[in-house]
């Protein structure tokens, strides 16, 4: 209709199946800083039971990777994100590429750790890559945002 598809969406017996996993470790302390690393995974399956087709928008497997350095008064992390590559599609859905994305901060607290009080710098997508979400709608319209510099200024009284 006016060249824009149209989609009927109806009810369906589906098996859905997944994990998340999520962990963090202090691998040490240095002065007042605590070095942690974290890492968070997850994945989802679906597929219609009788038809055995595949269920749209569906995310692919995803990894995630963190170091952080931590205390009262600053912090910095450097964190690594891989999705892969979605093939598992539903009629007139499209494949998604999968993408690695790379981010970082550092954030600190100038007037010191009992003011809440913050100022945040932080870099995203660093190095600028196409990356687009399979679960969104818009993906093939609209990736997410590429290269991205913030500095953020949260006041607290």
């Amino acid at each position: 209709e006016d060249d824009l598809p149209v989609f009927q969406f109806s009810q369906a017996d589906a098996r859905h199946y997944g994990a998340e996993i999520e962990a963090s470790v202090k691998l040490a302390q240095i002065g007042s800083y605590a070095i942690n690393l974290e890492g968070i995974g997850d994945f989802t399956r679906a597929k219609i039971k009788n038809s055995g087709g595949n269920i749209p928008r569906i995310p692919a497997l995803r990894l995630l990777g963190g170091l952080e350095a931590k205390s009262d008064t600053a912090n910095g992390r450097v964190e690594v994100e891989w999705v892969d590559g979605q093939n598992r599609i539903a009629a007139f859905e499209t494949a998604t590429q999968g993408y690695t994305m790379v981010n970082a901060s550092f954030g600190f607290k100038p007037f010191g750790a009992d003011n809440q009080t913050s100022i945040t710098v932080s870099a995203n997508n660093i190095f600028d890559v196409n990356a687009r979400r399979h679960a969104s709608f818009l993906k093939d319209y609209a990736p997410l945002a590429g290269r991205d510099f913030r500095v953020t200024l949260r006041a607290g009284f």
